[in-house]
């Protein structure tokens, strides 16, 4: 088995009252043939179209239209990066050619390299410990 992609399908004016499904499937079977085929299982015709969102920013994307194996193919290569795919399934051509996406998840800290961290003694803290004051009439508590 090779690469688990997601694929997140939003369906419009469909047949069927579905909004959104999701799909983790192998990247070997995401083919156009396969997507022709569960867009007529959803209940949708083969006039009906078919867009995927392409990232053109963190939070838009511009919708292209799958209607050959090429558009599959550039589609498969434009998501390389994040392996997740969201598709659009429509009974009519949308006017709009932008819309809204999952932003991209950023990292909130820096990654910090190794370098330049010293490994301490692991019993540094026995050493601090007996060089601080203690209580004359009762040894071993602090101040």
């Amino acid at each position: 088995m090779g690469e688990i992609w997601t694929l997140y399908f939003d369906f419009i004016g469909g047949p069927r009252d579905q909004g959104r499904v999701t799909l983790s499937i192998d990247r070997a079977k995401i083919k156009f043939v396969n997507l022709l085929s569960f867009k007529t299982k959803m209940g949708y015709s083969s006039r009906d179209f078919l867009y995927y969102k392409e990232r053109c920013g963190t939070n838009l994307a511009s919708l292209q239209l799958i209607d050959y194996e090429e558009d599959a193919l550039r589609m498969l290569e434009k998501s390389q990066e994040e392996r997740e795919i969201r598709i659009l399934v429509t009974k009519s051509q949308e006017d709009q050619m932008q819309c809204e996406i999952t932003p991209i998840k950023r990292r909130r800290h820096e990654e910090v390299s190794e370098e330049g961290i010293h490994d301490e003694d692991l019993d540094m803290y026995k050493v601090w410990l007996k060089k601080l004051p203690q209580d004359e009439d009762n040894l071993g508590t602090m101040y």
